[in-house]
């Protein structure tokens, strides 16, 4: 069963008949990445086999879980592992890079007690096929549109020794946010990632995971990052959402093809 190449196929062919996304995405690259057109259409080719490998990844480990170990490999993890030693929790920063629900499944089939926070998806069989491949793996998520059980599920896991994660890279409505810079153009960024740590006292990781020309999938930890009050709350927002924006951009320009410039990040 050849992943690479039947989704190599199923890529090349979303890029010719996907234009409304193929044009989206070459804009946005052209706009924060990259001016040279035939560049950016290389990319944005490149982008859309990584979906269409990272789609088929997805349902293979769904039905051979045992492989997911030998499919990734994980850096820095002592980061992890020194934290909930000490019995405390963490806020996981993260995008969507690389094959971000194979990192998911990955930590928790682990055994590492992560719970993301995620947007109720517009797609109702596609968001319980979601959610239901992350509660299989042990990864279960807190719904950030149910908003009568949404505070007291954020602080039941940064209380508990848990690990709460944040993909703070999407263009979302009705969260709280700011404009912040994000490659070359300001992007409405949600803050809660920098609000949570203070309220709660909680160091903050960066984890991101990419797949290199092997096929193998690297989860990398940075961190941890401690989040100090500035001047004031207002500025303490504002400085630290930018930092972990550009901590994110320099970790895309690494692996531009594995980003998810599809999305309308910036409405430009």
């Amino acid at each position: 069963y050849d992943i690479n190449q039947k989704g190599k196929r199923i890529g090349i062919l979303a890029f010719k008949i996907l234009k409304k996304y193929r044009e989206l995405a070459v804009k946005n690259i052209m706009l924060n990445l990259i001016e040279d057109e035939q560049k950016a259409y290389s990319i944005v080719k490149e982008n859309f086999i990584h979906l269409g490998i990272s789609a088929l990844e997805v349902f293979f480990i769904l039905n051979n879980p045992d492989k997911l170990k030998e499919m990734v490999v994980p850096h820095n993890f002592h980061i992890l592992n020194e934290i909930l030693n000490k019995g405390k929790s963490m806020i996981w920063v993260t995008g969507h890079i690389g094959n971000w629900e194979l990192m998911a499944a990955y930590m928790g089939y682990s055994g590492y007690p992560v719970t993301p926070v995620v947007r109720d998806n517009p797609s109702k069989k596609l968001g319980k096929f979601i959610l239901d491949f992350r509660e299989k793996f042990n990864c279960p998520c807190i719904i950030r549109d149910q908003k009568e059980t949404l505070k007291e599920n954020i602080k039941n896991a940064l209380i508990s020794n848990k690990i709460l994660g944040l993909l703070i890279d999407l263009n979302v409505k009705n969260v709280r946010g700011i404009y912040s810079p994000f490659f070359k153009n300001q992007a409405f960024t949600m803050t809660g990632h920098v609000s949570l740590a203070l309220k709660f006292n909680v160091p903050v990781v960066i984890g991101t995971i990419h797949r290199d020309n092997s096929g193998l999938h690297h989860i990398n930890i940075k961190g941890p990052f401690e989040i100090k009050m500035r001047e004031n709350f207002e500025k303490t927002i504002k400085y630290y959402t930018k930092f972990f924006n550009r901590e994110l951009e320099n970790i895309i320009k690494k692996h531009p093809e594995q980003w998810i410039w599809i999305h309308n990040r910036w409405n430009l």
